[in-house]
């Protein structure tokens, strides 16, 4: 009989550890939920297979996409065309080697608007360590992509405005070493891009002249000063006539000397 009431305390035991276990995987998931339903940032959940079974209302949000339209792969037809090859490349190498997977894609909202995001992914593991799916994250980065685009289309108007002028432009550091300059500077001097990130700025001028550039340009950095002529010494050894001017700047956090100059040949023939 001593041995039953053991038997059956055991039981009760096990029965009650099991439902105490039920109840804390109960909280855990409502908790879980909890939080992806209010969670500022995009959540979504997929099976092994990259189905997706759930996206939190925020992920809806950023998309513009319902939960149902988002289920299963209805995401992937709101990912806009120019995206979609690289997205599923990205996945299906992520996928096969079970590791993070890490994209930044743009969707198109049933308005037409663009929303780009930085999506994450990473496995899901059982307790014998197999993947059952994946949990991931969408980020919104549309501002920042809106404001690295206006930089991008202000630098390219900045170098075409640039290689568009009708004299030299180049900046060079207070150490001498050039770190901008234009294509016409390329022409009119004769050196390579590589060549000229070797040089110096006296190196464009004949012995006569280097003497007269080195005060000049300790003069520059000093204090704002006029214009000048010189003669710039081109690789092929000829002597071009020209106006330069030029005035101490700030360029990536750097002292720079920024110089303009313009061929005076022509004037000086007449």
């Amino acid at each position: 009989a001593t041995g039953d009431v053991a038997f059956a305390l055991e039981i009760f035991e096990k029965e009650a550890l099991r439902k105490k276990a039920e109840e804390d995987i109960f909280e855990s998931e409502q908790r879980y939920h909890t939080l992806t339903e209010v969670s500022p940032v995009g959540i979504f959940r997929t099976d092994a297979t990259g189905y997706t079974t759930y996206v939190n209302p925020y992920w809806s949000q950023i998309s513009g996409l319902s939960f149902e339209e988002a289920i299963g792969n209805g995401w992937f037809n709101a990912v806009h065309e120019e995206d979609k090859k690289t997205l599923i490349s990205g996945w299906e190498r992520a996928s096969t080697n079970k590791e993070t997977s890490l994209s930044e894609y743009r969707f198109v909202r049933p308005d037409g608007s663009i929303a780009w995001v930085m999506g994450q992914a990473i496995p899901e593991k059982n307790t014998r360590n197999e993947i059952v799916g994946y949990i991931g994250t969408i980020t919104d980065i549309t501002e920042r992509k809106v404001a690295e685009d206006a930089i991008l289309k202000e630098k390219q108007l900045s170098e075409t405005i640039i290689n568009n002028l009708p004299g030299v432009f180049y900046i060079y550091e207070e150490s001498g070493s050039f770190v901008k300059w234009n294509r016409n500077f390329e022409i009119v001097t004769g050196y390579t891009t590589e060549e000229i990130t070797q040089m110096q700025p006296v190196d464009f001028y004949d012995e006569d002249f280097k003497e007269k550039i080195r005060t000049r340009i300790k003069t520059v950095f000093e204090k704002k000063s006029p214009g000048i002529e010189v003669e710039l010494f081109t690789k092929s050894k000829n002597k071009i006539p020209y106006y330069i001017n030029s005035h101490a700047i700030e360029y990536k956090g750097k002292k720079c000397l920024l110089g303009m100059g313009l061929d005076l040949s022509e004037i000086k023939k007449a």
